[in-house]
C-alpha cells in the first residue's frame, strides 16, 4: 500500500470568501495559511496520540512513520502523511506460543495462528531479527540427520500488523483530525484581525 495523506484545504471557505471582499487577496491567503499551520501543528501531535491508542504501536514507530507538510499562501494546503507499509508484529510486542504469535494490536491481545519467531516458543531465532513469519509456497523435503527428514514449507514471509497509512483515515485518528478542521474558521478570523491591527508584523508568518 502506498503512503496516505489527509489534507486541510479550504475547509473554512465561507470565511475566506467573506474576507476577500474586505481585504486584499494576499492578506487573506496569508491569514488562512497561518491558521492552517497553527491548527495542523497542534492537530499533528493529537493525531499521533490517537494513532498510538488506536493501533497499540509504540510512540517512536508512529513518530517515524508520519510527516507534516505545511501550508504556504500559494498552496493553502496542509498534509499529514502516513507511511503505506504495514508494521511488523515485532513492534506490537509479539511473542511466540504453540499456536502462533500473540501480539497486542488495536488495543487487544490477538493470536496470529501459524506464525513463528523461532524454532519453538521462547526461542527467538537471531537471524529472524525478532520478527514474526509464516511459511508459504510448496513443501520441499528437508533432510535431518536424526529423523531422516520431513516435508515442510521452505519459503517464509513476514507477518504484519496495521499500517499507519490505513489507520490514519479511520476511527479515532480521523475523528481527531476532523476536530481540528472544525476549529480552522475561528483561528482564521483571529489571525486576520491580528494582521489588520498590526500585531503580526508584515511579511512574517
Amino acid at each position: 500500500m502506498s503512503d496516505v495523506s489527509v489534507s486541510l484545504q479550504f475547509e473554512a471557505f465561507d470565511r475566506y470568501q467573506a474576507a476577500m471582499r474586505q481585504v486584499s487577496e494576499g492578506r487573506a491567503r496569508r491569514a488562512f495559511s497561518m491558521a492552517m499551520n497553527e491548527r495542523s501543528k497542534v492537530g499533528f501531535n493529537d493525531v499521533k496520540r490517537s494513532l498510538i491508542a488506536q493501533t497499540s504501536l509504540p510512540r517512536p514507530i508512529v513518530q517515524k512513520g508520519m510527516r507534516l507538510r505545511r501550508s504556504t499562501p500559494a498552496t493553502l494546503t496542509v498534509e499529514m502523511v502516513g507511511v503505506g507499509k504495514g508494521i511488523s508484529l515485532k513492534h506490537f510486542g509479539g511473542r511466540q506460543f504453540k499456536a502462533g504469535v500473540r501480539a497486542k494490536v488495536w488495543g487487544q491481545f490477538r493470536m496470529f495462528n501459524g506464525l513463528f519467531m523461532g524454532p519453538r516458543p521462547g526461542n527467538v531465532a537471531a537471524k529472524l531479527g525478532g520478527h514474526a513469519f509464516y511459511r508459504v509456497g510448496a513443501k520441499s523435503w528437508v533432510k535431518n540427520r536424526m529423523t531422516g527428514g520431513k516435508w515442510k514449507h521452505t519459503a517464509i514471509r513476514k507477518g504484519y500488523g496495521p499500517g499507519i497509512a490505513k489507520e490514519l483515515v479511520k476511527d479515532q485518528a480521523r475523528m481527531t483530525f476532523t476536530s481540528h478542521v472544525n476549529r480552522l474558521g475561528p483561528a482564521f478570523d483571529r489571525i486576520l484581525k491580528a494582521i489588520g491591527e498590526g500585531k503580526i508584523p508584515s511579511g512574517r508568518e
